[in-house]
């Protein structure tokens, strides 16, 4: 079992850890602190590496949280956290093994946009 913290930092909401190992059969636990209320946002295709497969967004309200469990890796898998109420970006791009999930989150997210990578913007 995996367990991820999400955090308040001003706006943004900051997971920790950043990736979780997928192997079948285990659970990964989002937990959103009480001042922490956020959304998950899973790129295309990743909601097929949980069993049953997971919705395309899942809302965790502050104090809450959501456990998911993996079944087979099929591709990248990616999913970004953010503030409850705020928009998806477009795009989220996912690559990198197979056999881990990755956190994302945005330090400086002011709208829609391309996310590439924890903390950053492109």
């Amino acid at each position: 079992m995996s367990d991820v913290r999400i955090r308040k930092e001003k706006d943004t909401r900051v997971p920790s850890p950043t990736t979780v190992p997928i192997s079948a059969g285990q659970t990964v636990t989002f937990t959103a602190d009480a001042d922490a209320g956020c959304t998950l946002y899973f790129s295309d295709g990743s909601t097929t590496v949980f069993t049953p497969e997971a919705p395309s967004t899942i809302d965790i309200p502050g104090g809450s949280s959501e456990s998911l469990t993996f079944g087979d890796a099929d591709g990248p898998a990616c999913v970004l956290v953010l503030a409850s109420g705020t928009a998806a970006p477009s795009i989220i791009d996912c690559d990198g093994p197979t056999d881990v999930l990755k956190i994302l989150y945005n330090k400086s997210r002011s709208g829609p946009d391309i996310l590439t990578d924890p903390g950053t913007r492109a």
